[in-house]
C-alpha cells in the first residue's frame, strides 16, 4: 500500500486566510465600479474551499493542477453568465458574452474608448478566483500561499487608490487577518520544526504568540489608518511628493483605458431617451457604427425599416414630452398579444447586434416577442389593448451583445389609407391632437392652404410631406431661433433650413392643426443595406433620426418621411388610383459631402448627450440596496478570534493527583513507591504516550518480562504474536505513534485513543476468559 502523502492543515490559519481573501472581494464590491460585483464574494469562497479540498487530496501535482484548470473553466464562465436575467437562454448568454468580449477587445486594440466594463469585470473575476483557489491549494500543500496573498494585497491597495471615497474598513480588516495569519502560520511551521528536533515547547507558547499577533495587528492597523495624516505632514510640492505623484499617475494611465467604462463615482454611458426631447440646433455626428442588424427574410414591398426608440405626444415650450408613464415588465420570449393591431402586417425576426451600450431597445413597431426582459411603456386603450411607445431595458445591453425581436412591419397600401375615415377612437382624439397654447395661426393657415384640394387624411398628409420635401432645405446644424419667435414658424417661413427634428415637428403640428392625429418618433433611420435582398443593415450614429407617424382608422400608425436627406417613402398603390407622391427626393446621389442617412439628432435632447444623473440622485427603486452580508461575515470571524483569545486565557489545569502525591513524598524526603512513580510519570505523559502504554499493559497481562528496552515496533510485534487477529488495529496505532515521535507531522490522536482502548478491552476480555477456562478445567 502506498504511503499517504503529508498534507498541511491548521483550521485557524485557514479561517484567517479565507477572511483575508474575502476582505479583498468585499473591498472590490464596495467600489460599485460596475454591476454584479457581489459575484466576487462567491467566487472567493467557492474557490478557496475547492483549493483546500484539492490541496488536501492525495492527487499528485499534475492531476491537482488539471482539476484546478477544469474547475476554473467551468465555474468562472458560469458565474459570469449568471449576471444575465435567469429567463435568458444560456446559448444566448454565451453568444452575447462572446460578442461583448470580442467587440471590447477590438476597441482596446484599436485604442478606442471602451464603453462596456466586461473586460475589467472578467479581469476581476480571474483575480479573485485565481488567488483564492491557488491560496487554498498552496496552504494545504506547502503552507506558503505567499504569491496569491501578495496579489490579493495589491488588489486591495489598488482598489483603495482608485476608490478613495469608498469604505476602507475592508482594507483595515484585510491587514488584520493577514497579520494574524502570518503569525499563526509561522508558529505552526516553527512548532513542526521543534517537534522534529524534539525540542520541548511550553504549553503557553501558542496562546502567547496568538495574543501578541492580535495586539501587533491592531497597532499596525491603527498606524496605517492614520497614514494619510502622516503623509500630509510633508511639505506640499516637495520633490519627493512630485516623484510619488508621477509614479502613481503613470500607473493610472496604464489602467485608464481598461477602467474607462466603470461606474464607481462616475457614470456608465448608455443610449436612452427620457420623457422630454428638445428641438436643438443639430450636431456633427460621427460615422461610428451603432447597430448591426440581420433580418430573417426580405423586406416587405412598399416599406422601410425604422428603428424606433420612443414616441412623444405633447409639444410644450418648444420641446416634445411623453405624457404616458404606464409601464409593465415583459418577460423574455413571451408572446405579446395585447399590442394594437388592425392588420396582420408582414412579420419579421430581427437579430440586432449593438455596438454601443443601450438603455432601451431599438426595434420596428408592433412588437410580437423579445428575447430580453424589458420595461414597456404604453398607452392604455379600450378593449384590453395597448399602444407601446418605448421598450426600455431592465439591464443595460452592452456593446457587442445581441438581442432578438419579432415585429410586424406596417405595409398599408395607398388605397387602404385613402379609404380610412376621420372617425378616430377617443384615445386618439384625447392624446394626439394637442397643440401648444400659443400655436401660430400662420402655420394652421399654411396647412389648410396646402391641403385644400384633398379630401381624405392620407392625401392631406402626403401633400404636407411633399411640401416640406420641396420647400425646406436639409441642414445638419442650424443657429438658435430668434428668442421671441416660434421655432417652427421661423423654420417654415424664414429660415427654411433644418434637420429631421424640425421637419418631423412641423409636419406633426400642421397635421394636428387640421384635425389629423399624429406623433413624433425618435430613433434611427434604416441604415445601409449590405446585400441585394436587404436582409443585412449597418446603422451609424449619423443616421439617428426623427419622423412623424400618422394614425389611420382601421390601419394604425404609419410612418411618413418629410426629411429630404432620406429617400421618399413610396407605399404600394393597392389599386389603379395614381399616387400623389410625385415629387422625387432632392438628394443628389452623386454628392459625397452628405452622410448616407439623416444627420439629425443622436440621442437625448436635441442631439446633445442627456444629463447624467449622479448615483446619489437616483430614485429609491434604482439605488443599490446595502447588504449586511459583509458585516455578518466580519462579525463571525471577529467572534471566532475572540473565542480563540478567551480559550487561550483559560487557566491551565493544575497537576494531577499522582503528581501532587509524588511531590509531597519528595518534599519530605520519603521514598517514592514504584507504582506511584509510574502513575505520576504516566499522568504527565503526552496523550499518544498514554495510548501506547495500554499496549504495554495488554502484553504484561500475558508475559512477565520487561518491555523497557523494546522499541515501539518490537512492542507491536510482541503483541501481534499474542493476538494476531488484532494486527490491523495495532499497525494503525504504530504508524500514528511513530509519526508523533519521529516526525513533525500531525497525527490522528482520536484514532490512536479509540484503537488503544479497544485493544486494552480485548486483552482484558481474553485474560478474564483464560482465568475462567483454567478454573473450569480444575
Amino acid at each position: 500500500m502506498k504511503a499517504r502523502l503529508h498534507r498541511w492543515w491548521n483550521f485557524a490559519s485557514s479561517i484567517m486566510l479565507l477572511a483575508a481573501f474575502m476582505m479583498t472581494s468585499l473591498k472590490i464590491q464596495s467600489t460599485n465600479w460596475t454591476e454584479d460585483l457581489h459575484l466576487m464574494n462567491w467566487l472567493t469562497f467557492i474557490g478557496f474551499i475547492l483549493g483546500l479540498g484539492i490541496g488536501y487530496s492525495q492527487f499528485r501535482g499534475i492531476i491537482s493542477k488539471l482539476f484546478i484548470i477544469l474547475f476554473s473553466i467551468l465555474i468562472v464562465p458560469f458565474a459570469i453568465g449568471t449576471t444575465y436575467n435567469s429567463d435568458i437562454l444560456w446559448l444566448t448568454r454565451v453568444e452575447n458574452l462572446y460578442g461583448r468580449i470580442y467587440f471590447s477587445t477590438e476597441q482596446l486594440l484599436n485604442n478606442v474608448r471602451i464603453e462596456d466594463p466586461i473586460l475589467f469585470f472578467i479581469f476581476l473575476c480571474l483575480i479573485v478566483w485565481s488567488t483564492s483557489i491557488s491560496g487554498g491549494f498552496l496552504l494545504t500543500r506547502t503552507a506558503q500561499p505567499w504569491i496569491p496573498l501578495l496579489i490579493s494585497g495589491v488588489t486591495v491597495i489598488t482598489s483603495e487608490f482608485y476608490d478613495q471615497i469608498g469604505n476602507n474598513l475592508y482594507t483595515a480588516f484585510f491587514i488584520f487577518f493577514v497579520l494574524v495569519f502570518l503569525s499563526q502560520n509561522y508558529f505552526t511551521e516553527s512548532n513542526r520544526n521543534w517537534r522534529l528536533k524534539r525540542i520541548p515547547v511550553d504549553i503557553e507558547t501558542g496562546p502567547s504568540i496568538r495574543r501578541s499577533s492580535f495586539i501587533v495587528a491592531i497597532v499596525i492597523i491603527f498606524l496605517a489608518w492614520n497614514a494619510p495624516d502622516i503623509v500630509s505632514a510633508f511639505q506640499k510640492g516637495s520633490q519627493q511628493q512630485k516623484q510619488i505623484i508621477g509614479f502613481v499617475q503613470d500607473i493610472q494611465n496604464q489602467f485608464s483605458k481598461l477602467t474607462a467604462p466603470l461606474e464607481g463615482t462616475g457614470f456608465l454611458r448608455s443610449e436612452f431617451y427620457g420623457e422630454t426631447v428638445r428641438l436643438g440646433t443639430g450636431s456633427n455626428l460621427s460615422d461610428e457604427i451603432v447597430l448591426e442588424i440581420s433580418v430573417n427574410q426580405k423586406k416587405p414591398a412598399g416599406t422601410r425599416y425604422y428603428w424606433r426608440a420612443r414616441s412623444y405626444d405633447q409639444f410644450v415650450d418648444n420641446q416634445w414630452t411623453s405624457s404616458f408613464d404606464s409601464s409593465k415588465l415583459i418577460e423574455p420570449n413571451t408572446e405579446i398579444l395585447d399590442s394594437l393591431e388592425y392588420f396582420f402586417f408582414p412579420q419579421r425576426t430581427f437579430t440586432i447586434k449593438t455596438k454601443t451600450n443601450l438603455g432601451l431597445l431599438y426595434a420596428p413597431p408592433y412588437p410580437q416577442k423579445i428575447n430580453r426582459p424589458v420595461k414597456a411603456f404604453f398607452v392604455n386603450l379600450s378593449d384590453e389593448k395597448v399602444d407601446y411607445i418605448a421598450l426600455t431595458l431592465e439591464e443595460i445591453a452592452f456593446s457587442g451583445e445581441n438581442y432578438e425581436v419579432v415585429n410586424r412591419i406596417p405595409a398599408p397600401t395607398i388605397a387602404q389609407m385613402r379609404k380610412a375615415t376621420n372617425e378616430y377612437p377617443a384615445w386618439v382624439f384625447e392624446n394626439y391632437l394637442q397643440l401648444p397654447p400659443d400655436f401660430p395661426e400662420k402655420i394652421r393657415d399654411l396647412a389648410i392652404e396646402i391641403t385644400e384640394y384633398y379630401e381624405n387624411p392620407y392625401d392631406k398628409t402626403q401633400a404636407i410631406t411633399n411640401y416640406l420635401r420641396k420647400n425646406i432645405t436639409y441642414k445638419e446644424q442650424i443657429p438658435e431661433p430668434p428668442p421671441d419667435s416660434d421655432p417652427i414658424e421661423w423654420f417654415l417661413f424664414e429660415h427654411k433650413e433644418g434637420f429631421c427634428n424640425y421637419y418631423a415637428t412641423a409636419e406633426v403640428l400642421m397635421l394636428r392643426s387640421i384635425g389629423i392625429p399624429s406623433r413624433i418618433v425618435f430613433g434611427y433611420a434604416q441604415g445601409e443595406s449590405q446585400n441585394p435582398d436587404e436582409t443585412e443593415f449597418i446603422v451609424r450614429r449619423e443616421q439617428s433620426h426623427a419622423w412623424p407617424e400618422v394614425f389611420f382608422e382601421g390601419i394604425g400608425w404609419v410612418e411618413f418621411e418629410p426629411t429630404t436627406l432620406q429617400p421618399s417613402l413610396d407605399r404600394l398603390l393597392g389599386d389603379t388610383v395614381p399616387s400623389i407622391s410625385d415629387i422625387p427626393s432632392i438628394r443628389d446621389p452623386n454628392r459625397e459631402d452628405l452622410p448616407v442617412m439623416d444627420g439629425g439628432e443622436s440621442f437625448g435632447i436635441g442631439g446633445e448627450i442627456p444629463d447624467l444623473i449622479p448615483l446619489d440622485q437616483l430614485s429609491e427603486g434604482e439605488t443599490a440596496q446595502p447588504t449586511i452580508l459583509p458585516f455578518i461575515f466580519m462579525g463571525i470571524v471577529v467572534l471566532y478570534s475572540i473565542i480563540l483569545i478567551i480559550k487561550d486565557n483559560e487557566p491551565v489545569t493544575g497537576p494531577s493527583t499522582p503528581v501532587i502525591i509524588e511531590t509531597f513524598f519528595v518534599q519530605r524526603g520519603w521514598k517514592i513507591p514504584g507504582w506511584l512513580k509510574y502513575w505520576a510519570t504516566y499522568s504527565k505523559s503526552p496523550a499518544e504516550e498514554k495510548a501506547f502504554a495500554k499496549i504495554i499493559w495488554s502484553i504484561s497481562m500475558f508475559n512477565n518480562f520487561s518491555l523497557n528496552s523494546f522499541t515501539p515496533a518490537e512492542v507491536v510485534r510482541e503483541y501481534k504474536s499474542i493476538f494476531p487477529e488484532m494486527s490491523i488495529k495495532i499497525d494503525e496505532i504504530l504508524l500514528e505513534y511513530q509519526k508523533a515521535i519521529y516526525s513533525p507531522y500531525p497525527i490522528n490522536l482520536k484514532m490512536i485513543q479509540n484503537q488503544s482502548n479497544q485493544i486494552l478491552k480485548y486483552s482484558l476480555f481474553k485474560k478474564i476468559k483464560n482465568i475462567f477456562d483454567f478454573t473450569a478445567k480444575r
